[in-house]
Protein backbone atom coordinates (compact mmCIF):
# COMPACT_ATOMS: atom_id res chain seq x y z
CA UNK A 1 0.00 0.00 0.00
CA UNK A 2 1.25 3.03 -0.72
CA UNK A 3 -0.38 6.97 -0.53
CA UNK A 4 0.37 9.74 -2.80
CA UNK A 5 0.37 13.86 -2.35
CA UNK A 6 1.18 16.48 -5.06
CA UNK A 7 2.28 19.92 -5.72
CA UNK A 8 1.78 21.19 -9.12
CA UNK A 9 2.88 24.64 -9.47
CA UNK A 10 2.46 26.41 -13.24
CA UNK A 11 4.56 29.58 -12.04
CA UNK A 12 7.44 28.65 -9.89
CA UNK A 13 8.52 25.77 -7.73
CA UNK A 14 10.32 27.69 -4.69
CA UNK A 15 7.57 26.55 -2.24
CA UNK A 16 6.89 23.20 -3.78
CA UNK A 17 9.38 20.92 -1.76
CA UNK A 18 8.78 22.55 1.38
CA UNK A 19 5.39 22.28 0.70
CA UNK A 20 4.82 18.48 -0.11
CA UNK A 21 7.32 17.47 3.24
CA UNK A 22 4.31 19.09 5.19
CA UNK A 23 2.20 16.99 3.58
CA UNK A 24 4.21 13.86 4.05
CA UNK A 25 4.75 14.76 7.74
CA UNK A 26 0.82 14.93 8.03
CA UNK A 27 0.16 11.89 6.26
CA UNK A 28 -1.61 9.04 8.30
CA UNK A 29 0.94 7.11 9.25
CA UNK A 30 -0.60 3.40 8.48
CA UNK A 31 2.74 1.48 8.25
CA UNK A 32 5.11 0.45 10.88
CA UNK A 33 8.40 1.24 9.20
CA UNK A 34 7.08 4.01 6.49
CA UNK A 35 9.31 5.41 3.67
CA UNK A 36 8.53 8.51 2.35
CA UNK A 37 10.28 10.19 -1.08
CA UNK A 38 9.69 13.15 -2.98
CA UNK A 39 9.70 13.59 -6.69
CA UNK A 40 10.90 16.22 -8.22
CA UNK A 41 9.34 17.34 -12.14
CA UNK A 42 9.92 20.23 -14.19
CA UNK A 43 6.72 22.08 -12.49
CA UNK A 44 5.44 19.31 -10.60
CA UNK A 45 6.47 17.48 -6.81
CA UNK A 46 5.32 14.21 -6.22
CA UNK A 47 5.28 12.56 -2.26
CA UNK A 48 5.15 9.30 -1.82
CA UNK A 49 4.89 7.18 1.34
CA UNK A 50 4.41 3.10 1.72
CA UNK A 51 4.86 0.43 3.29
CA UNK A 52 8.89 -1.14 2.91
CA UNK A 53 7.31 -3.92 1.90
CA UNK A 54 5.61 -2.63 -1.30
CA UNK A 55 9.30 -2.03 -2.93
CA UNK A 56 8.93 -0.24 -6.50
CA UNK A 57 5.93 -1.87 -7.18
CA UNK A 58 4.28 1.67 -6.73
CA UNK A 59 6.78 3.78 -8.76
CA UNK A 60 8.15 3.50 -12.16
CA UNK A 61 9.71 5.36 -15.21
CA UNK A 62 10.83 4.49 -18.14
CA UNK A 63 13.53 5.71 -20.49
CA UNK A 64 11.45 8.14 -22.05
CA UNK A 65 10.78 9.66 -18.56
CA UNK A 66 6.81 9.04 -18.72
CA UNK A 67 6.32 8.23 -15.38
CA UNK A 68 3.62 6.38 -13.17
CA UNK A 69 3.01 6.34 -9.37
CA UNK A 70 0.16 3.90 -8.42
CA UNK A 71 -1.76 4.34 -4.63
CA UNK A 72 -4.53 1.80 -3.57
CA UNK A 73 -5.07 -1.88 -4.94
CA UNK A 74 -5.01 -2.58 -8.75
CA UNK A 75 -6.42 -6.21 -8.48
CA UNK A 76 -6.34 -7.55 -12.26
CA UNK A 77 -6.30 -6.13 -15.75
CA UNK A 78 -8.96 -7.98 -18.09
CA UNK A 79 -9.29 -8.36 -21.83
CA UNK A 80 -10.24 -10.94 -23.69
CA UNK A 81 -6.72 -11.48 -25.26
CA UNK A 82 -5.17 -10.80 -22.02
CA UNK A 83 -5.57 -11.42 -18.41
CA UNK A 84 -3.11 -10.54 -15.57
CA UNK A 85 -4.38 -10.81 -12.12
CA UNK A 86 -1.66 -8.55 -9.97
CA UNK A 87 -1.86 -9.75 -6.32
CA UNK A 88 -0.77 -13.13 -7.44
CA UNK A 89 1.70 -12.35 -10.71
CA UNK A 90 4.95 -10.88 -10.07
CA UNK A 91 4.35 -7.94 -12.10
CA UNK A 92 5.29 -4.23 -11.72
CA UNK A 93 1.79 -2.47 -12.10
CA UNK A 94 2.93 0.76 -12.64
CA UNK A 95 5.76 -0.25 -15.53
CA UNK A 96 2.51 -2.15 -16.66
CA UNK A 97 0.45 0.90 -16.70
CA UNK A 98 2.61 3.08 -18.60
CA UNK A 99 3.82 0.18 -21.49
CA UNK A 100 -0.31 0.26 -21.88
CA UNK A 101 -0.51 4.05 -22.10
CA UNK A 102 2.27 4.36 -24.73
CA UNK A 103 0.87 1.57 -26.63
CA UNK A 104 -3.22 2.68 -26.83
CA UNK A 105 -3.76 6.09 -24.87
CA UNK A 106 -5.85 5.43 -22.13
CA UNK A 107 -7.90 2.66 -23.30
CA UNK A 108 -6.75 0.70 -20.96
CA UNK A 109 -8.45 2.15 -18.36
CA UNK A 110 -11.40 0.15 -19.18
CA UNK A 111 -9.83 -3.21 -18.59
CA UNK A 112 -8.30 -2.35 -14.57
CA UNK A 113 -9.98 -3.53 -11.96
CA UNK A 114 -9.54 -2.60 -8.50
CA UNK A 115 -9.37 0.62 -5.77
CA UNK A 116 -6.88 2.84 -6.77
CA UNK A 117 -5.39 6.31 -7.87
CA UNK A 118 -3.06 6.59 -10.79
CA UNK A 119 -0.84 9.23 -11.10
CA UNK A 120 1.30 9.59 -14.50
CA UNK A 121 3.82 12.39 -16.22
CA UNK A 122 4.59 12.64 -19.37
CA UNK A 123 6.36 16.18 -20.06
CA UNK A 124 5.06 18.79 -18.54
CA UNK A 125 1.38 17.31 -18.44
CA UNK A 126 0.02 15.29 -15.50
CA UNK A 127 -2.75 13.26 -15.36
CA UNK A 128 -4.68 11.96 -12.09
CA UNK A 129 -6.61 9.16 -12.41
CA UNK A 130 -9.04 7.08 -10.20
CA UNK A 131 -10.91 3.89 -10.27
CA UNK A 132 -14.25 3.13 -11.64
CA UNK A 133 -16.12 3.91 -8.52
CA UNK A 134 -14.37 6.36 -6.78
CA UNK A 135 -13.58 4.60 -3.83
CA UNK A 136 -10.10 5.50 -3.75
CA UNK A 137 -10.28 9.21 -2.66
CA UNK A 138 -8.11 11.80 -4.04
CA UNK A 139 -8.79 15.31 -3.29
CA UNK A 140 -8.03 18.10 -5.12
CA UNK A 141 -7.41 21.84 -4.70
CA UNK A 142 -6.96 25.09 -6.90
CA UNK A 143 -5.35 28.26 -5.52
CA UNK A 144 -5.06 30.50 -8.06
CA UNK A 145 -3.38 33.24 -6.22
CA UNK A 146 -0.73 30.80 -5.66
CA UNK A 147 -0.53 29.29 -9.13
CA UNK A 148 -0.39 25.74 -7.78
CA UNK A 149 -2.79 22.38 -7.61
CA UNK A 150 -2.44 20.25 -4.63
CA UNK A 151 -3.85 16.84 -4.68
CA UNK A 152 -3.57 13.74 -1.94
CA UNK A 153 -5.25 10.55 -1.75
CA UNK A 154 -6.25 11.85 1.93
CA UNK A 155 -8.52 15.24 2.35
CA UNK A 156 -6.31 15.76 5.80
CA UNK A 157 -2.68 16.50 4.77
CA UNK A 158 -3.92 19.40 2.46
CA UNK A 159 -6.39 20.74 5.30
CA UNK A 160 -3.01 20.67 7.53
CA UNK A 161 -0.53 22.46 4.93
CA UNK A 162 -1.10 25.86 6.06
CA UNK A 163 -3.29 27.16 3.41
CA UNK A 164 -5.21 29.98 4.51
CA UNK A 165 -8.76 27.72 3.54
CA UNK A 166 -12.07 29.04 4.20
CA UNK A 167 -15.02 26.79 5.62
CA UNK A 168 -17.53 25.49 3.03
CA UNK A 169 -20.90 26.45 5.06
CA UNK A 170 -23.55 24.60 2.48
CA UNK A 171 -21.46 21.13 3.09
CA UNK A 172 -21.54 21.80 6.98
CA UNK A 173 -25.27 22.28 6.42
CA UNK A 174 -25.39 19.44 3.92
CA UNK A 175 -23.87 16.95 6.71
CA UNK A 176 -26.12 17.87 9.37
CA UNK A 177 -29.19 17.10 7.30
CA UNK A 178 -28.05 13.64 5.59
CA UNK A 179 -24.84 12.31 7.75
CA UNK A 180 -22.34 13.11 4.72
CA UNK A 181 -21.24 15.64 2.28
CA UNK A 182 -22.39 14.80 -1.21
CA UNK A 183 -21.12 14.81 -4.58
CA UNK A 184 -17.57 15.11 -3.69
CA UNK A 185 -17.54 18.35 -1.64
CA UNK A 186 -15.83 18.41 1.84
CA UNK A 187 -16.35 21.37 4.74
CA UNK A 188 -13.10 23.38 3.28
CA UNK A 189 -14.41 25.54 -0.01
CA UNK A 190 -12.75 24.28 -3.36
CA UNK A 191 -11.68 21.02 -1.88
CA UNK A 192 -13.18 17.72 -3.32
CA UNK A 193 -12.76 14.40 -4.28
CA UNK A 194 -12.48 13.67 -7.52
CA UNK A 195 -15.65 11.37 -9.56
CA UNK A 196 -15.68 8.34 -9.86
CA UNK A 197 -13.93 6.86 -13.55
CA UNK A 198 -12.44 10.80 -13.81
CA UNK A 199 -8.58 11.49 -15.93
CA UNK A 200 -7.83 14.80 -14.58
CA UNK A 201 -5.32 16.61 -17.36
CA UNK A 202 -3.57 19.53 -15.90
CA UNK A 203 -0.87 21.62 -18.13
CA UNK A 204 0.26 24.88 -17.10
CA UNK A 205 -3.02 26.58 -16.18
CA UNK A 206 -5.30 24.77 -18.13
CA UNK A 207 -7.00 21.50 -16.06
CA UNK A 208 -9.47 19.22 -17.84
CA UNK A 209 -11.50 16.33 -17.19
CA UNK A 210 -13.32 13.37 -18.89
CA UNK A 211 -14.97 10.42 -17.63
CA UNK A 212 -13.62 7.18 -18.90
CA UNK A 213 -16.36 4.43 -17.62
CA UNK A 214 -19.94 4.62 -17.07
CA UNK A 215 -21.93 2.17 -15.62
CA UNK A 216 -24.79 0.76 -17.74
CA UNK A 217 -27.03 -2.46 -17.61
CA UNK A 218 -26.43 -5.55 -19.58
CA UNK A 219 -28.49 -7.38 -21.69
CA UNK A 220 -31.38 -9.19 -19.70
CA UNK A 221 -30.10 -12.64 -18.28
CA UNK A 222 -32.99 -15.54 -18.55
CA UNK A 223 -34.48 -16.00 -15.08
CA UNK A 224 -32.92 -20.02 -14.64
CA UNK A 225 -29.27 -18.65 -15.43
CA UNK A 226 -29.27 -15.72 -12.85
CA UNK A 227 -27.97 -17.41 -10.31
CA UNK A 228 -25.06 -19.43 -11.85
CA UNK A 229 -24.07 -15.83 -13.40
CA UNK A 230 -24.14 -14.13 -9.86
CA UNK A 231 -22.42 -16.53 -8.59
CA UNK A 232 -19.53 -16.65 -11.30
CA UNK A 233 -19.19 -13.17 -11.44
CA UNK A 234 -18.74 -12.98 -7.20
CA UNK A 235 -16.25 -15.68 -7.63
CA UNK A 236 -14.78 -14.20 -10.04
CA UNK A 237 -14.42 -10.86 -8.23
CA UNK A 238 -13.40 -12.75 -4.84
CA UNK A 239 -10.44 -14.48 -7.42
CA UNK A 240 -9.38 -10.46 -8.12
CA UNK A 241 -8.92 -9.50 -4.15
CA UNK A 242 -7.06 -13.06 -3.08
CA UNK A 243 -3.11 -13.30 -2.14
CA UNK A 244 -1.91 -16.53 -2.46
CA UNK A 245 -0.82 -16.13 1.60
CA UNK A 246 -3.62 -15.52 3.79
CA UNK A 247 -6.78 -13.87 3.43
CA UNK A 248 -8.22 -11.34 6.00
CA UNK A 249 -11.95 -10.71 6.42
CA UNK A 250 -14.16 -9.34 8.22
CA UNK A 251 -16.88 -12.07 9.77
CA UNK A 252 -20.26 -11.16 11.44
CA UNK A 253 -23.71 -12.69 12.32
CA UNK A 254 -24.91 -11.52 9.02
CA UNK A 255 -25.51 -13.33 5.71
CA UNK A 256 -22.34 -10.90 3.65
CA UNK A 257 -19.50 -11.73 5.57
CA UNK A 258 -20.41 -15.32 5.24
CA UNK A 259 -21.48 -15.40 1.90
CA UNK A 260 -17.77 -14.40 1.23
CA UNK A 261 -16.46 -16.90 3.53
CA UNK A 262 -18.56 -19.18 1.51
CA UNK A 263 -17.06 -17.79 -1.68
CA UNK A 264 -13.09 -18.47 -0.40
CA UNK A 265 -13.43 -21.71 0.82
CA UNK A 266 -14.90 -22.81 -2.26
CA UNK A 267 -11.59 -21.23 -4.19
CA UNK A 268 -8.63 -21.46 -2.46
CA UNK A 269 -7.27 -23.69 0.81
CA UNK A 270 -5.35 -19.95 1.78
CA UNK A 271 -5.56 -19.82 4.95
CA UNK A 272 -8.29 -17.26 6.83
CA UNK A 273 -7.79 -15.50 9.35
CA UNK A 274 -11.66 -13.54 10.50
CA UNK A 275 -11.83 -10.34 13.09
CA UNK A 276 -14.90 -9.89 14.85
CA UNK A 277 -15.42 -6.66 16.64
CA UNK A 278 -16.35 -7.09 20.44
CA UNK A 279 -19.12 -4.90 21.13
CA UNK A 280 -22.75 -4.32 22.23
CA UNK A 281 -24.04 -6.66 19.64
CA UNK A 282 -23.73 -10.30 21.17
CA UNK A 283 -25.19 -11.76 18.15
CA UNK A 284 -22.70 -11.05 16.21
CA UNK A 285 -20.03 -12.31 18.57
CA UNK A 286 -21.85 -15.86 19.37
CA UNK A 287 -23.08 -16.29 15.80
CA UNK A 288 -19.39 -15.76 14.43
CA UNK A 289 -17.61 -17.69 16.70
CA UNK A 290 -20.26 -20.42 15.74
CA UNK A 291 -19.24 -19.86 12.18
CA UNK A 292 -15.66 -20.08 12.75
CA UNK A 293 -15.76 -23.14 14.71
CA UNK A 294 -17.52 -24.79 11.98
CA UNK A 295 -15.24 -23.55 9.31
CA UNK A 296 -12.64 -24.07 11.48
CA UNK A 297 -10.76 -20.77 10.98
CA UNK A 298 -8.73 -18.61 13.04
CA UNK A 299 -11.14 -16.33 14.75
CA UNK A 300 -9.47 -13.22 16.55
CA UNK A 301 -11.65 -11.08 18.25
CA UNK A 302 -11.22 -7.52 19.24
CA UNK A 303 -12.36 -4.35 20.83
CA UNK A 304 -11.60 -0.50 20.88
CA UNK A 305 -11.16 0.88 24.07
CA UNK A 306 -13.92 2.22 25.38
CA UNK A 307 -12.75 5.54 25.98
CA UNK A 308 -12.64 5.72 21.96
CA UNK A 309 -15.21 4.37 20.81
CA UNK A 310 -17.55 7.19 19.61
CA UNK A 311 -14.45 9.23 19.21
CA UNK A 312 -13.21 11.01 15.87
CA UNK A 313 -10.81 8.75 13.59
CA UNK A 314 -8.76 11.40 13.42
CA UNK A 315 -7.47 11.47 16.76
CA UNK A 316 -5.20 7.91 15.38
CA UNK A 317 -4.43 9.71 11.81
CA UNK A 318 -1.19 10.90 13.38
CA UNK A 319 0.31 8.58 15.24
CA UNK A 320 2.96 5.49 14.11
CA UNK A 321 1.84 2.09 14.52
CA UNK A 322 2.68 1.21 18.51
CA UNK A 323 1.09 4.60 19.43
CA UNK A 324 -2.21 3.14 17.26
CA UNK A 325 -2.18 -0.24 19.15
CA UNK A 326 -2.52 1.17 22.85
CA UNK A 327 -5.76 1.61 21.39
CA UNK A 328 -6.92 -1.74 20.74
CA UNK A 329 -7.51 -4.80 23.07
CA UNK A 330 -8.01 -8.23 21.76
CA UNK A 331 -8.85 -11.42 23.83
CA UNK A 332 -5.93 -13.55 21.77
CA UNK A 333 -2.78 -11.34 22.57
CA UNK A 334 -0.68 -13.65 20.77
CA UNK A 335 -2.51 -12.64 17.48
CA UNK A 336 -1.89 -9.15 18.06
CA UNK A 337 0.28 -9.53 15.01
CA UNK A 338 -2.41 -10.27 12.89
CA UNK A 339 -4.34 -6.96 13.51
CA UNK A 340 -1.32 -5.08 13.09
CA UNK A 341 -0.87 -7.02 9.47
CA UNK A 342 -4.46 -5.77 8.83
CA UNK A 343 -3.49 -1.90 8.32
CA UNK A 344 -1.06 -2.55 6.07
CA UNK A 345 -2.83 -5.37 3.98
CA UNK A 346 -6.68 -4.39 4.17
CA UNK A 347 -9.14 -7.27 5.02
CA UNK A 348 -11.92 -7.89 2.45
CA UNK A 349 -15.55 -6.98 4.21
CA UNK A 350 -19.12 -7.52 3.53
CA UNK A 351 -19.53 -3.49 2.62
CA UNK A 352 -21.21 -3.27 -0.36
CA UNK A 353 -20.64 -6.70 -1.30
CA UNK A 354 -23.85 -8.71 -0.17
CA UNK A 355 -25.10 -6.03 0.53
CA UNK A 356 -26.01 -5.10 -3.18
CA UNK A 357 -27.68 -8.43 -3.30
CA UNK A 358 -30.16 -7.49 -0.11
CA UNK A 359 -29.95 -3.79 -1.50
CA UNK A 360 -29.45 -3.34 2.26
CA UNK A 361 -29.23 0.26 2.30
CA UNK A 362 -30.56 2.92 4.82
CA UNK A 363 -34.00 3.29 4.17
CA UNK A 364 -33.59 7.04 5.47
CA UNK A 365 -30.90 7.08 2.39
CA UNK A 366 -33.71 6.32 -0.39
CA UNK A 367 -36.19 8.70 1.77
CA UNK A 368 -33.62 11.71 1.17
CA UNK A 369 -35.22 13.35 -1.70
CA UNK A 370 -38.30 13.56 -0.39
CA UNK A 371 -36.56 15.46 2.88
CA UNK A 372 -37.95 19.28 3.29
CA UNK A 373 -34.35 20.42 3.03
CA UNK A 374 -35.19 24.22 3.14
CA UNK A 375 -37.60 23.43 6.20
CA UNK A 376 -35.17 21.52 7.61
CA UNK A 377 -32.32 23.91 7.66
CA UNK A 378 -34.53 26.53 8.53
CA UNK A 379 -35.13 24.82 11.76
CA UNK A 380 -31.99 22.83 12.46
CA UNK A 381 -29.71 25.72 11.39
CA UNK A 382 -29.18 29.22 12.94
CA UNK A 383 -30.04 32.10 10.83
CA UNK A 384 -27.20 33.96 10.71
CA UNK A 385 -25.01 30.89 9.89
CA UNK A 386 -28.17 30.04 6.78
CA UNK A 387 -27.59 34.19 5.92
CA UNK A 388 -23.77 32.96 5.26
CA UNK A 389 -23.98 30.05 2.80
CA UNK A 390 -22.47 30.32 -0.65
CA UNK A 391 -25.82 28.48 -2.42
CA UNK A 392 -29.30 29.37 -1.25
CA UNK A 393 -31.28 26.56 0.06
CA UNK A 394 -33.95 27.46 -2.48
CA UNK A 395 -33.23 23.85 -4.40
CA UNK A 396 -32.41 20.94 -2.96
CA UNK A 397 -29.02 19.79 -3.19
CA UNK A 398 -28.66 16.01 -3.42
CA UNK A 399 -28.03 14.62 -6.69
CA UNK A 400 -28.89 11.04 -7.01
CA UNK A 401 -28.15 10.56 -11.22
CA UNK A 402 -29.02 7.67 -12.88
CA UNK A 403 -32.01 7.70 -10.09
CA UNK A 404 -34.57 6.46 -12.83
CA UNK A 405 -31.85 4.39 -15.14
CA UNK A 406 -30.41 2.18 -13.17
CA UNK A 407 -33.45 1.93 -10.94
CA UNK A 408 -30.56 0.82 -8.21
CA UNK A 409 -30.24 2.94 -4.70
CA UNK A 410 -27.69 0.55 -4.16
CA UNK A 411 -25.51 2.28 -6.44
CA UNK A 412 -26.74 5.36 -5.91
CA UNK A 413 -25.82 4.96 -2.40
CA UNK A 414 -22.34 3.59 -3.51
CA UNK A 415 -21.36 6.19 -5.76
CA UNK A 416 -22.60 9.11 -3.14
CA UNK A 417 -21.98 7.87 0.69
CA UNK A 418 -18.75 5.41 -0.51
CA UNK A 419 -16.89 8.66 -1.47
CA UNK A 420 -18.15 11.29 0.32
CA UNK A 421 -16.03 12.80 2.68
CA UNK A 422 -17.02 12.07 6.70
CA UNK A 423 -19.42 9.43 5.32
CA UNK A 424 -20.95 8.95 9.49
CA UNK A 425 -24.23 9.52 10.49
CA UNK A 426 -26.45 7.16 7.85
CA UNK A 427 -26.43 4.29 10.42
CA UNK A 428 -24.43 2.58 8.43
CA UNK A 429 -20.82 2.85 9.76
CA UNK A 430 -19.44 4.84 12.47
CA UNK A 431 -15.88 6.33 12.26
CA UNK A 432 -13.90 4.19 14.17
CA UNK A 433 -10.49 3.29 14.41
CA UNK A 434 -11.33 -0.09 12.69
CA UNK A 435 -13.40 1.25 9.94
CA UNK A 436 -11.02 3.92 8.64
CA UNK A 437 -7.85 1.89 8.79
CA UNK A 438 -8.78 -1.86 7.89
CA UNK A 439 -11.98 -2.24 5.37
CA UNK A 440 -11.77 -2.20 1.77
CA UNK A 441 -14.98 -2.41 0.50
CA UNK A 442 -16.09 -4.96 -1.66
CA UNK A 443 -17.53 -3.61 -4.36
CA UNK A 444 -16.79 -5.07 -8.38
CA UNK A 445 -18.13 -3.20 -11.26
CA UNK A 446 -18.94 -6.42 -12.98
CA UNK A 447 -20.90 -7.35 -9.99
CA UNK A 448 -22.63 -4.21 -9.68
CA UNK A 449 -23.78 -4.49 -14.04
CA UNK A 450 -25.06 -8.41 -13.13
CA UNK A 451 -27.30 -7.18 -10.75
CA UNK A 452 -28.16 -4.12 -12.94
CA UNK A 453 -28.85 -6.78 -15.52
CA UNK A 454 -30.74 -9.84 -13.09
CA UNK A 455 -34.25 -10.03 -13.11
CA UNK A 456 -33.99 -10.27 -9.42
CA UNK A 457 -32.58 -7.11 -8.62
CA UNK A 458 -36.07 -6.01 -7.01
CA UNK A 459 -36.59 -8.83 -5.02
CA UNK A 460 -34.80 -8.06 -1.46
CA UNK A 461 -32.84 -11.11 0.07
CA UNK A 462 -34.82 -13.73 -1.80
CA UNK A 463 -31.64 -13.70 -4.62
CA UNK A 464 -29.36 -13.74 -1.44
CA UNK A 465 -31.01 -17.12 -0.28
CA UNK A 466 -31.54 -18.93 -3.53
CA UNK A 467 -27.87 -18.53 -3.67
CA UNK A 468 -26.66 -19.55 -0.13
CA UNK A 469 -29.71 -22.99 -0.87
CA UNK A 470 -27.89 -23.59 -4.25
CA UNK A 471 -24.15 -23.62 -3.67
CA UNK A 472 -23.54 -23.10 -0.11
CA UNK A 473 -26.67 -24.47 1.98
CA UNK A 474 -24.53 -26.07 5.00
CA UNK A 475 -23.84 -21.93 5.54
CA UNK A 476 -27.79 -21.53 6.32
CA UNK A 477 -27.70 -23.96 9.25
CA UNK A 478 -26.19 -21.78 11.06
CA UNK A 479 -28.50 -18.97 12.44
CA UNK A 480 -27.92 -15.19 11.42
CA UNK A 481 -28.98 -11.66 12.75
CA UNK A 482 -32.20 -10.78 10.84
CA UNK A 483 -34.43 -10.62 13.67
CA UNK A 484 -37.31 -10.82 11.27
CA UNK A 485 -36.35 -14.40 10.18
CA UNK A 486 -35.97 -15.38 13.51
CA UNK A 487 -38.72 -18.08 13.51
CA UNK A 488 -36.99 -19.77 10.16
CA UNK A 489 -33.28 -19.95 12.10
CA UNK A 490 -33.83 -19.82 15.88
CA UNK A 491 -31.00 -19.27 18.35
CA UNK A 492 -31.44 -20.46 21.81
CA UNK A 493 -31.19 -18.10 24.23
CA UNK A 494 -30.82 -15.13 22.31
CA UNK A 495 -33.79 -12.80 23.24
CA UNK A 496 -32.26 -13.57 26.71
CA UNK A 497 -29.01 -11.40 25.98
CA UNK A 498 -27.92 -8.29 27.56
CA UNK A 499 -29.25 -5.40 25.47
CA UNK A 500 -28.15 -1.63 25.73
CA UNK A 501 -30.52 0.74 26.39
CA UNK A 502 -28.10 3.72 27.41
CA UNK A 503 -28.65 6.52 25.51
CA UNK A 504 -25.95 8.02 23.77
CA UNK A 505 -24.91 11.05 25.80
CA UNK A 506 -24.41 8.27 28.46
CA UNK A 507 -22.33 6.60 25.63
CA UNK A 508 -20.01 10.13 24.81
CA UNK A 509 -16.88 9.95 26.44
CA UNK A 510 -16.06 13.50 26.16
CA UNK A 511 -19.48 14.69 27.14
CA UNK A 512 -18.47 18.48 28.40
CA UNK A 513 -16.78 18.99 25.60
CA UNK A 514 -19.81 18.43 23.53
CA UNK A 515 -22.42 20.31 25.27
CA UNK A 516 -20.19 23.40 25.13
CA UNK A 517 -19.66 22.91 21.21
CA UNK A 518 -23.16 23.24 21.22
CA UNK A 519 -23.78 26.13 23.30
CA UNK A 520 -21.01 28.19 21.94
CA UNK A 521 -21.62 27.27 18.14
CA UNK A 522 -22.90 29.62 15.66
CA UNK A 523 -23.77 26.61 13.15
CA UNK A 524 -26.29 24.83 14.77
CA UNK A 525 -29.52 26.08 16.42
CA UNK A 526 -29.34 23.88 19.59
CA UNK A 527 -33.19 23.93 20.35
CA UNK A 528 -33.79 22.81 17.49
CA UNK A 529 -36.53 19.54 17.07
CA UNK A 530 -34.46 18.27 14.16
CA UNK A 531 -31.17 17.97 16.10
CA UNK A 532 -32.27 14.73 18.32
CA UNK A 533 -31.84 12.80 15.60
CA UNK A 534 -29.07 14.35 14.26
CA UNK A 535 -27.04 14.26 17.07
CA UNK A 536 -24.35 12.12 15.42
CA UNK A 537 -24.02 14.67 13.13
CA UNK A 538 -23.23 17.16 15.82
CA UNK A 539 -20.40 15.37 17.53
CA UNK A 540 -18.86 14.24 14.79
CA UNK A 541 -18.74 18.36 13.20
CA UNK A 542 -17.96 18.65 17.07
CA UNK A 543 -14.62 16.66 17.11
CA UNK A 544 -13.38 17.84 13.64
CA UNK A 545 -13.74 21.41 14.70
CA UNK A 546 -12.12 20.58 17.78
CA UNK A 547 -9.24 19.16 15.77
CA UNK A 548 -8.78 21.46 12.70
CA UNK A 549 -9.12 24.38 14.70
CA UNK A 550 -5.48 25.04 15.07
CA UNK A 551 -5.07 24.58 11.24
CA UNK A 552 -7.83 27.08 9.88
CA UNK A 553 -8.13 30.52 11.28
CA UNK A 554 -11.92 30.76 9.62
CA UNK A 555 -13.09 28.57 12.25
CA UNK A 556 -12.81 31.13 14.55
CA UNK A 557 -15.56 32.62 12.57
CA UNK A 558 -18.12 30.07 13.79
CA UNK A 559 -18.11 30.24 17.57
CA UNK A 560 -18.76 32.60 20.22
CA UNK A 561 -16.01 34.58 21.96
Amino acid sequence: MTELCGYYNYRNLRKSRKIIRKLLDSFVNQYRTPSREVHTFSNIVIGRLWHENVGDNFHYTDRENVTCFVAGNVYSYEKESEKHYFLRENINVTKFIVEKYKEDGFDFLSHMKGEFVIVLIDKKTIYLINDKKGLYSLYLYRDNEDGCILFSTQAEPIITSGYNFKINRNAIADFMVYGFVPNGETFIEGLCNLRSATIVSIDSDRISTKQYFELKSEKKIPRNENLYHLHSVFLNALKRRIKNTRVLMDISGGWDTRFILANVRSLVETPVIAFTEENENEEDLIISSMISKEQNIKHVIYSVKPDTKNSFALKFKFCDISEIMKYVNTKNHHDIHFIKETIIQKKISGLFGGELLGRNIPQEFIDYPKLPYQKVIRGLLRKDFIEGLRKKPTEHPLNFPNMNATNNESYIYLMQVGRSYLHVGTGWERPTFFFKYDITPFTDTDFMVALLSSNTVQQKYETYEQLFNSFYPEFLKIPWTYKSQRKKNPLPGMDKLKKSSKLFFVNCEDKVGFFSFLRKNKIINNKSPYLKKRIFNAYYLYHWFKFYYPFLPDARNFFEN
